[in-house]
């Protein structure tokens, strides 16, 4: 059995559990396996403590921001906001999505894929609210639980086709639409 244990207060005594305020590292991750050898014995192993040091909030303040996490915070800032539109076009309150949508511009101009969603969005809540619905509530959770790779490339609209990126990775400006040109053949 192989157990696994993140929390706040972990330490790399397994017996003893840490002070987060004492302690110069921040223990994030133990691992103890437990297992019975071949002649019924068990044996217990304790891997090393997965740790960072602790900084205070002066030195956090210095740190340079990392550019993945920034992406990433304001695509989930993307999603809270597409979760509001749906919830004015659930209301019935066209108007009000549409506003919504338009406020949201000045929040994605830096950011490709966010701006290419944003306008596919705009377009869809034009010409067909009920379908937006449905594409919105795609968005929201895509942003919310979209995996980000470590080496992230610049977002082209091309990248849905580029099978060189998993498809668990790839950024589509549509979330339902699949591929260009991969339907299946029907059998007649």
């Amino acid at each position: 059995m192989v157990r696994l244990h993140v929390g706040a207060l972990t330490s790399s005594d397994p017996g003893k559990a840490a002070h987060p305020l004492i302690d110069q590292h921040r223990a994030l991750l133990s691992v103890t396996l437990q297992a019975d050898d071949m002649h019924g014995a068990s044996r217990t192993l304790h891997s090393p403590v997965l740790s960072l040091p602790v900084l205070d909030t002066s030195a956090c303040k210095d740190l340079s921001p990392d550019p993945v996490v920034a992406q990433r915070l304001q695509e989930l800032q993307f999603g809270d906001a597409a979760a509001e539109v749906r919830t004015l076009l659930l209301a019935g309150d066209t108007l009000a999505a549409r506003r919504k949508l338009k406020l949201m511009e000045p929040a994605v101009a830096d950011h490709p894929w966010l701006r290419d969603k944003l306008a596919r969005l705009r377009e869809l809540t034009e010409r067909d609210a009920a379908m937006s619905v449905k594409e919105l509530r795609f968005s929201a959770k895509r942003m919310s639980s979209r995996l980000a790779s470590t080496a992230q490339f610049q977002y082209s609209d091309l990248e849905v086709q580029d099978d060189a990126i998993p498809a668990f990775l790839r950024r589509k400006g549509v979330e339902g639409a699949g591929r260009a040109g991969s339907k299946p053949e029907t059998q007649t």
